[in-house]
């Protein structure tokens, strides 16, 4: 089910926030992602070359919602549907956008 992956590259995404937030080095983070039960998945996220739009993602995770009480797939669909200008993107490029909004919040303007 493609439900669970962009659950989980979104998770992805959201981990990086949290290490850019540590001020963890992305290589670090990434080489520790790579050697962990979140191998695959994070293979995914840091994919080149692949193209899975982001609008196609939330259209699935949502339909996956609709068919049974699944507030995880809620709430992914809530925070694919946060980057509108990135929906023709691919799906790991959610990775970066979650990285820059959260650097945004933390910004002081």
């Amino acid at each position: 089910l493609i439900s669970a992956v962009v659950a989980g590259v979104t998770a992805i995404g959201e981990a990086m926030a949290v290490a850019d937030a540590l001020g963890l080095p992305e290589d670090l983070v990434k080489a520790a992602m790579a050697q962990s039960p979140v191998a695959g998945i994070a293979g995914r996220a840091f994919a080149q070359g692949s193209h899975f739009a982001i609008r196609l993602a939330a259209k699935d995770v949502a339909l996956a919602a609709a068919s049974a009480d699944l507030p995880v797939s809620r709430a992914v669909h809530t925070r694919l549907m946060e980057f509108p200008a990135e929906r023709e993107e691919d799906l790991g490029q959610i990775v970066a956008a979650i990285r820059a909004s959260q650097a945004q919040l933390k910004s002081p303007n």
